[in-house]
C-alpha cells in the first residue's frame, strides 16, 4: 500500500520468479493470474505491465500476457546490484553504477533515455541505491519511473488511477492521481518521487515486486 499511496508504478513480476519460456502455457497463465490478484487485493489495481525473470520472455509467453492485457517491459542497463557479495564484488557493482554514471555526462544518451535494473533485496542494494542516487541525479536531466518515461498514463486496468505524461512530468505535475485503495497485507515498496526503486524478491510474495525497480534516466 505504501507504493499506491506513494504514486509509484506498481507491475507484475510473476507469481515464482520462473524462467517464463520453460513453463507451459496453463503455469504461465498461473503465473500471471495469480501474482494479478494478490495485487489486486492488496493495493486495489490491477496491473497492465510486467517484467520477467531474468529478462526471460518469447512471443508465446507475450501472447499470453496480452491475453490479460498486459505487455512486457525488459531494461537496457543491469546494476547487477542482487550479485554483490555473491557472485560479484562489491567493487564490481559499484563500476556497474559508475559506468552509468558516466554515460548520463558523456554524451551516451543524449537524445533518448536508458531503462535501469535495480533491486530492494538487502541492506547492500539500498545502501547503493542511497550512495549514487545523488550522482545520478547530477548526471541525468530526469529519473522517472516506466510509466511516465514511457507516457502511460493509465498503467492499470482501473481507470482510478492516472499517471502524468513525460511533458507533464518535466513541467511539474510529478504526482499520480489516486482515488483507489486495496486491503490486505501491504507492499514493501519504498521509493523517492524522482528515483524510483522498487522490491524483488523470491519468496511467495515475490509477485509484488514492481516496475519501479526498473528506472529511466534521461
Amino acid at each position: 500500500m505504501r507504493g499506491m499511496k506513494d504514486g509509484h508504478h506498481i507491475a507484475d513480476h510473476t507469481w515464482s520468479h520462473q524462467l517464463m519460456t520453460t513453463l507451459t502455457n496453463d503455469e504461465v497463465l498461473a503465473e500471471f493470474y495469480y501474482t494479478q490478484k494478490a495485487i489486486k487485493m492488496t493495493t486495489g489495481v490491477t496491473p497492465m505491465y510486467w517484467r520477467p525473470a531474468y529478462g526471460d520472455v518469447d512471443d508465446r509467453v507475450r501472447w499470453i500476457a496480452s491475453q490479460l492485457n498486459m505487455t512486457c517491459v525488459l531494461w537496457n542497463l543491469d546494476t547487477d546490484d542482487w550479485a554483490a557479495g555473491t557472485t560479484e564484488s562489491l567493487a564490481q557493482v559499484q563500476s556497474a553504477y559508475d559506468s552509468f554514471v558516466t554515460m548520463g555526462t558523456n554524451g551516451s544518451f543524449a537524445s533518448t533515455g536508458n531503462i535501469v535494473l535495480t533491486h530492494e533485496i538487502d541492506n547492500t542494494t539500498m545502501q547503493l541505491a542511497v550512495e549514487y542516487l545523488p550522482k545520478i541525479k547530477q548526471a541525468y536531466k530526469y529519473i522517472v519511473d516506466v510509466a511516465t518515461c514511457s507516457n502511460i498514463t493509465y498503467p492499470y486496468i482501473e481507470t482510478s488511477v492516472k499517471f502524468p505524461s513525460f511533458a507533464q512530468f518535466i513541467s511539474g505535475n510529478t504526482t499520480a492521481n489516486s482515488s483507489s485503495s486495496g486491503a490486505g497485507a501491504g507492499s514493501s515498496t519504498s521509493t523517492s518521487a524522482a528515483f524510483k526503486i522498487a522490491p524483488a524478491s523470491n519468496s511467495i510474495l515475490g509477485g509484488l515486486a514492481v516496475l519501479a525497480f526498473v528506472v529511466s534516466f534521461f
